[in-house]
């Protein structure tokens, strides 16, 4: 419980506001988290288009992939409370009260012999920068000691991502923390078992296609996803193209309607 109690104060934490952002009167991340049952929301959403390319001949179809913060947060991490007590105890130093919380985070780990889960120096970034699928932006610098694996993160509460940051809490963390560009998409099966075909048949025609990047999806045990046409004709559905409506789109295999996850 309390990775998830300090996950969704992090998410409603007040990071002010500014007369020049984009924010408004109510438009900030902060502001629009207020009152969400972050744990009712799916842990993944979905929505898919068609369009067609410059100067192409037929239609392409566009994927939106989204990880709800709050459930990537809460599976990938686990609130360390001694760890983030010593490092907000080392921020309210003198040396430190009138720092940028980037720098307070970066002279804390420096007095460890600090490397990364990827045997590097100690890793920042801002998921802003890179591909990334998750509904809000993370600034973050992950580091590793002989204690153990960490990240400090930061949430983007605010409007414009140049500001309006949360304070640091550090986590324990593994490798599976860098896979915030990865996805699946999965169409269940739509065979009946009692109905194989024997003796080569199957009594299931499920499938699936894994991204790391939110473009390229390849085929667990099909076709690579953007080998197949699309369409919006529902008559075409399940025959050998993708097709698209209301924002769901169905395998061209099965014609069951494909579903998304982390």
């Amino acid at each position: 419980m309390k990775t998830k109690d300090i996950v969704s104060q992090m998410l409603t934490e007040n990071t002010g506001r500014h007369m020049l952002d984009s924010g408004g009167s109510n438009g900030r991340h902060w502001q629009r988290n207020q009152g969400r049952d972050f744990a009712a929301e799916p842990s993944t959403t979905s929505e898919f288009s068609l369009f067609t390319p410059y100067k192409a001949d037929k239609q392409s179809l566009d994927i939106c992939i989204t990880h709800n913060i709050y459930h990537w947060m809460i599976e990938k991490l686990e609130y360390n409370e001694l760890v983030d007590s010593v490092f907000h105890a080392y921020a309210q130093r003198k040396s430190q009260d009138d720092l940028p919380w980037e720098t307070n985070v970066e002279n804390f780990i420096k007095r460890f012999n600090s490397s990364s889960i990827l045997d590097t120096a100690p890793m920042r970034e801002n998921t802003y920068n890179g591909e990334c699928l998750l509904s809000q932006t993370l600034l973050y610098t992950q580091f590793s000691t002989d204690f153990g694996d960490f990240v400090a993160i930061q949430v983007h509460n605010g409007a414009d991502v140049r500001g309006g940051y949360t304070k640091p809490r550090i986590f324990d963390c593994d490798e599976s923390f860098f896979y915030y560009t990865d996805a699946t998409l999965y169409a269940e099966n739509t065979l009946d078992p009692s109905q194989t075909i024997m003796p080569f048949g199957t009594d299931n025609n499920s499938h699936s296609w894994h991204t790391s990047d939110g473009y390229h999806f390849y085929g667990d045990d099909c076709n690579d996803l953007e080998t197949y046409d699309v369409t919006d004709d529902p008559q075409l559905r399940g025959q050998g193209v993708i097709f698209v409506e209301d924002g769901k789109a169905y395998s061209p295999i099965n014609g069951a309607q494909l579903e998304a996850s982390a």
